[in-house]
């Protein structure tokens, strides 16, 4: 296409400049410079015909690339919300981890995290606060947990008996007795910690159990979030590209209307043109009759004035030989 085009306008113009060296013979210096910028003036529009065709190719192709993109994204978008465990024993999917982490923490109960320990004492006696209390109240039994980082196992404290719960600050002891292992832990644990209403199963331990779901959850919210963004992003594309494409389509027909309309005028110029050379001719072979006719009137006009001015002088001749007195004699000399 980028190489046609020139080729085309190429032509075009060697074809204008042919046909007014054609034409200078027998048109006018102005007809001749006005078919030449008529034939020049449609050269835009054909290279602007040939740039929308292929614009309109580029974005066809765009189209269906993005096209088969969203569908794949769509095809992965509700493997990661359903589950596809047929392609991926482990894709299970957001609906049925939801249904599991419920389950999880159903199974589990509540639990209050980043519990803060103030004090603890030889009995074994804890002073702690926490983040959100809500809940807690005195004679409830909690197990302790020391928090982990992700990957670890969570280290278990002891179960204890709440004894005071005022806002943030509470108070437990003791539920079963601690050995001198498990007080010397309890002592040297920094926090933070976690208290749960009911002790995880150990086929469920905590260090896995929850940690694990959550950032599972998290991963998948983010590919979600991101597929999301992504499906966003090509369809906001789509949308401009078929805005385009209409813009393009508009442009075209409204170029296509310019040409026709053009070439309509060229033809009705053609027309025009033909029309003045037919009556341009007449009016030349009239001229050229009248002309001839004029030639010979002027000849018969001298010729009859020739002819009169003759008849004129013998008639003046005669009128002056008439019009004359004789002549007297000369006197004869004396002998």
């Amino acid at each position: 296409m980028d190489t046609l085009v020139p080729i085309l306008v190429g032509v075009g113009v060697l074809a204008s400049f042919f046909l007014a060296y054609m034409s200078f013979k027998t048109w006018r210096i102005f007809q001749v410079i006005m078919v030449v910028f008529i034939l020049l003036a449609t050269l835009p529009f054909y290279y602007l015909a040939a740039q929308t065709l292929k614009t309109h190719q580029a974005w066809r192709t765009l189209i269906k690339t993005q096209q088969d993109e969203i569908d794949k994204l769509t095809v992965e978008n509700r493997d990661l919300q359903e589950g596809a465990t047929s392609k991926d024993p482990q894709l299970v999917g957001i609906r049925e981890l939801k249904v599991q982490l419920h389950d999880l923490v159903r199974d589990r109960g509540e639990v209050w995290r980043g519990a803060t320990p103030e004090k603890v004492d030889d009995a074994g006696l804890v002073e702690l606060k926490t983040k959100d209390p809500h809940g807690i109240v005195p004679t409830m039994i909690l197990f302790l947990f020391e928090e982990a980082a992700a990957g670890q196992k969570a280290n278990y404290l002891g179960e204890f008996k709440v004894t005071e719960a005022s806002g943030s600050a509470v108070k437990m002891e003791p539920n079963l007795p601690l050995d001198a292992a498990g007080l010397d832990e309890l002592k040297k644990s920094r926090g933070p910690w976690s208290l749960y209403s009911t002790l995880p199963l150990a086929e469920r331990d905590y260090g896995y159990l929850f940690w694990e779901h959550h950032k599972q959850q998290v991963i998948l919210d983010a590919d979600i979030a991101q597929l999301k963004e992504q499906v966003g992003r090509i369809t906001t594309a789509t949308k401009q590209a078929d805005e385009e494409i209409k813009y393009r389509t508009a442009e075209k027909a409204n170029l296509t209307a310019d040409l026709a309309r053009f070439n309509a005028e060229v033809s009705i110029v053609v027309d025009h043109l033909k029309k003045i050379e037919t009556q341009y001719q007449a009016l030349r072979d009239s001229l050229k009759a009248t002309y001839y006719a004029n030639v010979k009137m002027a000849a018969d006009i001298a010729r009859m004035q020739h002819a009169a001015a003759e008849k004129i002088n013998e008639r003046a001749l005669d009128q002056a030989k008439v019009d004359s007195p004789p002549r007297a004699s000369a006197p004869q000399p004396a002998q």
